[in-house]
């Protein structure tokens, strides 16, 4: 009985040496837990700093993009505005061209004329 009354003492104290050095005081843990907290904490404030700026560069990218689909509707305004004047200017120009061989043949033809006067006033004159 003396053994079994040593072996099982032997157990209890072994049993109460584990559980009292597996186990962590309180104050143990908050010292090992608080460096820990502090740099969650910060990387935490530093991550929605983060994010607030990430928000708003996705919004100035919304709004340069509107700018841009802006913009692109602008040019494809000023390029159909440009083909009107380039066609515009083309049919003016096949108008002023027209006028000048209007005005070619009757400077021609005035010519003409006046040559006839010159002569008809010479015979006239002659007679």
């Amino acid at each position: 009985m003396r053994k079994e009354f040593l072996f099982a003492r032997l157990l209890v104290v072994a049993g109460v040496f584990i559980f009292l050095a597996g186990c962590a005081t309180k104050t143990f843990v908050r010292q090992q837990v608080s460096p820990l907290s502090d740099r969650l904490a910060k990387v935490e404030s530093r991550l929605d700093g983060l994010d607030t700026r990430v928000a708003a560069l996705e919004s100035r990218v919304g709004m340069q993009n509107a700018a841009i689909n802006d913009l692109k509707a602008d040019v494809a305004a000023a390029k159909k505005m440009c083909e009107e004047a380039k066609m515009s200017a083309a049919a003016s120009a096949g108008q002023a061209e027209a006028a000048a061989n209007r005005a070619e043949a009757a400077a021609n033809r005035a010519e003409k004329a006046a040559e006839k006067s010159e002569r008809a006033f010479r015979l006239r004159q002659r007679k």
